[in-house]
């Protein structure tokens, strides 16, 4: 018995030492990597003449091997000192470093109308690093290095590396970012100046297409929030008993090892309140108020490795805020069934990266 008592303290030991904090921003750290390891696969392919590399989404005009080795290189004068004492101005000239200089991604859209169905589907036509301009030493925004045809980086990238590109833009897509330029940043514009911008751009274009961009650098974090925030609905919903297929007795519970079930987490999580009132008599008394847990909002959540699983340790600030917070502990592999395909994916690869050695 002493043996047994021995490795469950070491057990649970090992359990809290484990636990990640998950913030928005480890997210976001967590796409970045993604996204650059993609971006170094594009860029030595295009280097290496494996894929043909263009200049823009109309994929017409191609950049030579040796252009591609001299783009995101930049040149800054600085003044140095001469043997004699005297000033003159010296250039110096930066090459570009694939593996810290991109910011992002971009990928490239164009628009399917199909007038039969009435619908309308984006899709991705081409895809190509973002790097930071640079005039001197001076950050003059972001540029998409070149672009590659989608149809080509099933030959670059591996299965996995297809899979998470795939999600992400599956997520990006519900964002319906799909706008124009002056509509995106201008949303208070005048509506007769977006009308002729649309109507120049469906007659210039070609096939009626709407070709728009979206670009990673100012996506990540916002899709880092919705990834961040995904469990936090999930929660909700199942402790609001608004999902048939997953009831709290099976899922939510009280402790890590998940043997202590909620009943009916609005219930047992809720808080009692009471305040001074005189009655008709001019007694004082005291009123009690039972105020059931609503849920909803994005809570604060650690996230610990059992085995093939992951234990998500969710902290719910208790009213009043005299009494400890409470917690909620789940098992991912018994609620990933109600992510959708894309968020399944992407989850799982942030949490084999988050836990491997």
């Amino acid at each position: 018995m002493k043996k047994l008592t021995t490795i469950l303290l070491v057990f649970n030991s090992f359990v809290a030492s484990a636990q990640i904090q998950i913030t928005d921003s480890l997210f976001e750290s967590f796409i970045k990597k993604e996204i650059a390891n993609i971006n170094f696969k594009l860029y030595y392919a295009a280097i290496e003449g494996k894929v043909t590399a263009y200049t823009n989404d109309s994929f017409k005009t191609i950049y030579s091997i040796n252009e591609l080795k001299e783009q995101g290189s930049y040149t800054f004068v600085a003044q140095v000192t001469d043997r004699y004492g005297d000033a003159k101005d010296t250039m110096y000239v930066v090459p570009f470093d694939p593996a810290k200089n991109f910011v992002g991604l971009r990928l490239t859209y164009e628009q399917d109308l199909d007038l039969n169905t009435q619908s309308i589907r984006h899709r991705v036509k081409g895809i190509g690093p973002l790097y930071m301009n640079m005039m001197g030493k001076v950050h003059v925004g972001t540029s998409h290095m070149f672009l590659i045809k989608t149809t080509d980086v099933n030959n670059i990238l591996n299965q996995n590396e297809l899979n998470i590109l795939q999600a992400f833009t599956a997520q990006n897509s519900q964002f319906g970012d799909f706008r124009t330029l002056s509509e995106r940043y201008y949303k208070d514009g005048d509506s007769s100046d977006l009308g002729h911008e649309n109507a120049f751009r469906a007659l210039t274009l070609k096939q009626q297409e709407i070709v728009d961009w979206i670009d990673y650098s100012i996506k990540t974090p916002l899709l880092s929030a919705y990834n961040t925030s995904l469990f936090s609905v999930v929660l909700s919903h199942i402790a609001n008993k608004q999902d048939t297929f997953l009831k709290p007795v099976n899922t939510l519970f009280k402790d890590i090892a998940l043997s202590e079930p909620y009943i009916n987490p609005k219930s047992e999580l809720k808080s009692e309140i009471y305040e001074e009132k005189n009655d008709e008599y001019g007694d004082t008394r005291y009123v009690g108020y039972v105020i059931p847990y609503g849920f909803g909002a994005k809570y604060d959540y650690t996230i610990s490795k059992d085995g093939d699983d992951f234990i998500l340790d969710f902290t719910i600030p208790f009213v009043p805020m005299t009494q400890p917070d409470a917690h909620i502990f789940l098992s991912f592999n018994a609620v990933k069934s109600l992510f959708p395909e894309q968020d399944g994916i992407v989850w799982e690869v942030f949490l084999k990266d988050l836990f491997r050695e």
